[in-house]
């Protein structure tokens, strides 16, 4: 899909966390200055400290950007990336899109109905970038918590630079050692 640069401008009022990668020799940055150095989750999983960057990318000469869309679960609750591997061209964008797991007549914990996005490495697929190489500054969506029947899915959207491999996973409980993992440009 394209978007027009204003249509871009809509996504990003209506509440789409974005972050940039590539766009120097460290892996990625993004405005916000970092993430720290990550740290560990009581449930044994890695997760980075800090919030979601500002947007800072620019539309191509054409005025339309490519976004790639990125399912984060699906309504049967299963913990995948749909695609988990896909090709995007320097410039493009990447829309990471939270679906709940819809359940009928059952309530289910709210930590069932969240799930992050955490750049990896492909050596420690299940930790962040940032525990590995200390120049690196990756990305966190942050938790995202949806429920079925919510009118807007939360989306974490990030802009790649260059085609080196982003390799990412969720971060929440055991979800990435269960498979919930993926990687853009492999």
């Amino acid at each position: 899909m394209y978007l027009s640069t204003s249509l871009l401008s809509t996504v990003l009022l209506a509440g789409s966390a974005l972050a940039t990668y590539g766009a120097d020799s460290s892996y990625g940055s993004s405005s916000s200055g970092g993430y720290g150095s990550g740290s560990s989750g009581g449930d044994g999983t890695s997760s980075p400290k800090s919030s979601p960057a500002a947007f800072t990318g620019t539309a191509t000469p054409s005025g339309q950007v490519k976004m790639h869309v990125v399912k984060v679960s699906n309504k049967a609750g299963t913990l995948t990336f749909e695609p988990n591997n896909l090709q995007a061209a320097a410039g493009s964008m990447v829309q990471f899109q939270f679906y709940p797991k819809e359940e009928r007549g059952l309530i289910a914990l709210p930590h069932h109905q969240s799930h992050s996005v955490v750049q990896s490495t492909f050596d420690q697929p299940c930790e962040p970038i940032e525990n590995h190489n200390a120049s690196a500054t990756g990305f966190f969506s942050g938790f995202m918590p949806v429920q079925a029947g919510d009118a807007m899915r939360p989306a974490f959207t990030i802009m790649v630079n260059d085609t080196r491999p982003i390799w990412y996973y969720c971060s929440r409980a055991k979800h990435c050692q269960d498979g919930m993992v993926g990687v853009i440009n492999p």
